[in-house]
């Protein structure tokens, strides 16, 4: 098995939804993995998520959110100096009119 740091970019990212109401809005990541699935998620081109009936649920929402750990640290760094390339605060317009 490899880390996501050593090999920096995936093709595909496949995962399960933890839950899905009946028009297929989800929540994805409601378990204990939830930032490493959206990091996981984040450094690939594509996210296929997958959910059996057992998931289907009529109001989302059973799962609460919040997660800190180093898991992913270089390949998060790498995409946010991606999203700053080029940005400077001469792009920025003022709040103030």
């Amino acid at each position: 098995m490899e880390s996501l740091d050593d090999i920096g970019w995936l093709d595909t990212t496949i995962d399960g939804a933890d839950e899905v109401d009946p028009d297929l809005h989800l929540i994805k990541g409601g378990g204990a993995a939830h930032l490493r699935e959206k990091i996981v998620a984040a450094a690939s081109d594509r996210m296929v998520v997958i959910a059996d009936p057992g998931k289907v649920v009529e109001t989302l929402g059973a799962f609460p959110a919040g997660q800190v750990l180093e898991f992913g640290f270089e390949t998060t760094r790498k995409l946010i100096r991606r999203a700053l390339e080029g940005w400077s605060w001469a792009n920025t317009t003022s709040c103030n009119a």
